[in-house]
């Protein structure tokens, strides 16, 4: 069994990370791992930046319909 996982595992926890609560395992190889890997540390620095980003962008787009487009909408489902 390895000790250290490859950095496509540690991108993918860290990823679950975001949804879900690790294993003590999984967090302790993540720990482990980005402890020496300056390419994992920089993809997880690099996807917050983005997740921020996104949530931002997102938070100020206005997504609320007419009353003409709900009519047109309800209309399309009948």
């Amino acid at each position: 069994m390895r000790t250290l996982k490859r950095c496509e595992q540690i991108t993918l926890d860290y990823e679950r990370s975001n949804f879900e609560a690790l294993s003590v395992k999984d967090r302790l190889g993540m720990r482990m791992h980005l402890g020496m890997c300056v390419k994992c540390r920089r993809y997880m620095k690099d996807s917050k930046k983005l997740d921020l980003w996104l949530k931002r962008r997102y938070e100020l787009a206005d997504y609320s319909f007419s009353n003409v487009e709900k009519s047109a909408i309800k209309e399309k489902l009948n």
